[in-house]
């Protein structure tokens, strides 16, 4: 339902997905950018594994979101 192009800084996303699915494709392309990006070497299951919590995450706790956010004024 997703794919990344991380050259293109582009993650596509199939249209017309109610949007917990939404979410949930999106998160697990990213996840894909990072293990890419990292060498992490996940498989599959892996990255679907880990997208669920970490929409869920995001979605329970915006205090830490905006605190991860948060710019340094250093």
């Amino acid at each position: 339902a997703g794919d990344a192009q991380w050259s293109e800084a582009k993650v596509r996303i199939a249209q017309g997905l109610k949007p917990p699915i939404e979410r949930h494709v999106v998160m697990h392309e990213l996840i894909h950018i990072i293990e890419d990006t990292y060498g992490i070497g996940l498989k599959e299951a892996q990255v679907q594994a880990l997208a669920a919590p970490m929409v869920r995450l995001i979605a329970d706790n915006p205090n830490l979101v905006a605190y991860l956010a948060r710019k340094e004024t250093e």
